[in-house]
């Protein structure tokens, strides 16, 4: 390819200049200019080149033609470099550097390009868009929107916020490996060409996948004879999917319940007189979290009942929760509420029956846990639905399913 369309522009030249190649010398005279380099400026293209070391004596000049067009430069047989100016920035050009002889000879020419004269830094990348791994991305854009003029030919650089995991290519993507599983990112990428760096341009956030983390403050009250419920707080991390299933197991026996959303479940089978503890597991579609913490030791429940309609309201960046006080009160006066995000586990603590929760992240998904103390103890755990938390611009109250009567006070009957 290369061999025919550097006898295509030679050729070209002979045809142009009237001038006489010299076959028989061609091949005596020594190889053609070597290492050509393309050094685009603003309608002008500085074209630079290795020593030819020619045998011939009769050579008197170096010459590059540009095509299209007939722009071109000649210098002495010792100069390396020439400029040909007055070229059409973003026009794609190529170039052949041949020797001229003293008898109107010219000889076998080298050609390099396209390369393109230009006149700015790059734009920013267009459409950068990051699909999530397992602890991976994978990065993709597409070419500045003025790349014709910013010289066509770029390097990219993708740096990941917050941790500054970088990769740089001449590709359209890219990946980068060594995320946090659950942890949400967002990626800049530059291009850079012979003008230097332009700005940057960023992905949406996007969280990696895995498992989710632990869930926490696991609680247990007994019920009825052989029974407990087990209540938890969900994982801060929840590996960038919906957690689908919790498992809480008993120790010892080693009895099980499951919940696919609530953060509540009930053990039966359990023995009188045993002293158990229970620990939660959190589950996504990218398998099983770690095990929590085990809980303390399962008492009756001594505290008030659980509270009622719980609800939420949204807003940029937090929510206000309402609910009603619990018809149990476990006998002596309710003393306060604690409320607590999940993910994330934020809380709110107040004597009211509303509290809200800021630091929380637009788009992101959470519930809400709520539970009344008195002076015995913390009281049964009532949950919210999930609210997705909205952009400024896009408040949306919630309304909760239709409540659960609150469970009494129990004792343990063993």
């Amino acid at each position: 390819m290369i061999g025919t369309l550097i006898r295509v522009l030679v050729a070209a030249v002979v045809i142009a200049t009237g001038l006489t190649l010299a076959p028989a010398q061609a091949s005596t005279i020594g190889s053609p200019p070597s290492d050509i380099g393309l050094y685009p400026s603003s309608g002008s293209m500085r074209i630079t080149w290795a020593d030819p070391r020619y045998s011939d004596n009769y050579i008197s000049a170096i010459r590059v033609d540009a095509r299209p067009g007939d722009g071109s430069c000649e210098v002495p047989i010792s100069a390396q470099e020439c400029t040909i100016t007055d070229l059409t920035n973003g026009t794609a050009y190529t170039f052949a550097v041949y020797a001229v002889g003293t008898r109107g000879w010219i000889y076998d020419a080298a050609v390099a390009g396209p390369a393109w004269p230009c006149c700015s830094v790059p734009d920013p990348p267009a459409n950068v868009r990051a699909e999530p791994g397992l602890g991976s991305a994978v990065v993709s854009w597409e070419p500045p929107t003025n790349a014709l003029a910013a010289g066509q030919d770029f390097s990219y650089t993708v740096t990941s916020s917050p941790t500054g995991g970088t990769c740089t290519t001449a590709d359209l993507s890219c990946r980068i490996d060594g995320l946090e599983d659950g942890t949400g990112y967002s990626f800049a990428v530059t291009a850079s060409g012979v003008q230097g760096q332009g700005a940057a341009a960023l992905s949406a956030p996007v969280t990696p996948l895995g498992p989710p983390g632990a869930p926490t403050r696991v609680q247990v009250f007994l019920k009825s004879k052989g029974t407990a419920e087990v209540s938890w707080i969900g994982p801060e991390k929840t590996g960038g999917a919906v957690v689908n299933r919790y498992i809480a197991t008993a120790s010892p026996g080693g009895a099980t319940c499951s919940s696919s959303g609530p953060l509540t479940c009930t053990v039966r089978g359990l023995k009188n007189g045993i002293r158990y503890r229970f620990s939660v597991t959190a589950f996504n579609d990218n398998g099983a979290g770690p095990v929590s913490e085990a809980s303390a030791i399962a008492l009756p429940l001594a505290g008030p009942g659980r509270v009622r309609q719980v609800r939420t309201q949204p807003s940029s960046g937090s929510v206000t929760v309402t609910w009603k006080a619990p018809r149990s009160t476990g006998g002596v006066p309710i003393t306060g509420y604690i409320l607590r995000s999940s993910p994330g586990g934020e809380t709110c603590t107040t004597k009211k029956t509303t509290c809200t929760i800021g630091g929380l992240s637009p788009g992101g998904r959470y519930f809400f846990t709520v539970q009344a103390r008195n002076r015995k103890g913390l009281g049964l755990v009532a949950q919210s639905p999930t609210v997705r938390i909205p952009a400024a611009q896009n408040l949306e109250p919630t309304t909760p399913d239709t409540p659960e009567q609150p469970d009494k006070p129990e004792q343990n009957v063993s």
